[in-house]
């Protein structure tokens, strides 16, 4: 809801009046927040964020005006184009202070044992609703440890082993 006076704070910061502009902040500045907080990846960021907004908005109040937008929603479009430009110019790095060389802890290995369990048998479901020919394929191509370099290695058709090895892939998609 915007403020009552909002239109004469705006003038009034327009005019050069911090204070004013300083009301507009409090009133809106903990929406601008969230609205970020919610596009980002931590609190962090969106606070540096959500400054940017508000020192951009001071930058450039000259060029709003009431008769296109509301100020809130101008607001919300600097603060839109900012989260843009956040992502857009961000390197992701990691700090090597930061990379754990260890073992994952006994939970997470048994959690890692359960998922690709879970996934084993959905993958051998699927499995049973091929050909032999087609199980035989996927399974050598597939499965590690296996001692053929290429699954058409023990193909017994005349065709190459790419197109067996497709016709396995289709069943297998339509099962998910």
């Amino acid at each position: 809801m915007p403020l009552a006076n909002e239109q004469q704070l705006v003038l009034q910061a327009q005019a050069g009046n911090s204070e004013a502009f300083g009301q507009l902040y409090d009133a809106y500045m903990e929406r601008i927040y969230r609205f970020v907080y919610f596009r980002v990846e931590d609190q962090q960021t969106a606070e540096d964020i959500t400054s940017q907004v508000f020192l951009k908005a001071w930058g450039n109040l000259d060029r709003f005006r009431f008769s296109r937008t509301p100020y809130l929603a101008w607001l919300y479009t600097i603060a839109h184009n900012a989260v843009i430009d956040h992502y857009r110019t961000r390197k992701v790095a990691t700090a090597l202070d930061d990379v754990q060389l260890s073992q994952p802890d006994h939970s997470e290995a048994v959690e890692n044992e359960i998922d690709l369990t879970v996934e084993m048998q959905s993958v051998k479901s699927a499995l049973q609703t091929l050909t032999d020919d087609q199980q035989k394929v996927l399974t050598l191509k597939f499965i590690p440890h296996r001692y053929f370099s290429k699954p058409g290695a023990t193909w017994t058709d005349s065709n190459s082993a790419a197109l067996p090895t497709w016709r396995g892939y289709t069943p297998l998609r339509t099962t998910r």
